[in-house]
């Protein structure tokens, strides 16, 4: 397809330059800047794995040492990610890093994650996601 190869090109640089704000809003306006961080960096745009450092950081938000208020709020955060996003590699990696907290992280997290779809939507509701 003709142009395809422009629109790709746009198309990532938005991303970038969306993930960019993102992160210098977290740096200025939230009280858990660290983890805001580390949730933009870890689900970024950019068609690669994403850094271990910036999932392990969330993972330490989401231990059974924190406090609850702190893996309530990093599960808000992965879920205003995952919903919304239109794009495929935000909502992978965000997936991703949802997966491998309920596999590698305290059993508590999955009450945490159950408790929050009873009272908002559920999490992982993809029904609306369309990759733009």
């Amino acid at each position: 397809m003709p142009g395809g190869g422009t629109q790709n090109s746009l198309r990532k640089a938005l991303g970038a330059i969306k993930d960019t704000t993102t992160v210098s809003l977290a740096k200025v306006s939230s009280d858990y800047k660290e983890l805001d961080i580390a949730i933009v960096k870890a689900t970024n745009h950019v068609e690669r794995p994403a850094k271990e450092k910036y999932i392990r950081a969330i993972f330490a938000a989401i231990s059974a040492t924190r406090p609850r208020a702190d893996v309530a709020y990093c599960i808000h955060a992965l879920a205003r990610r995952l919903s919304r996003t239109h794009n495929w590699a935000v909502a992978l990696k965000t997936l991703i890093v949802i997966h491998r907290a309920l596999r590698e992280v305290d059993p508590t997290l999955q009450e945490d994650l159950i408790n929050y779809g009873r009272s908002r939507s559920h999490i992982l509701n993809m029904a609306h996601f369309r990759d733009e």
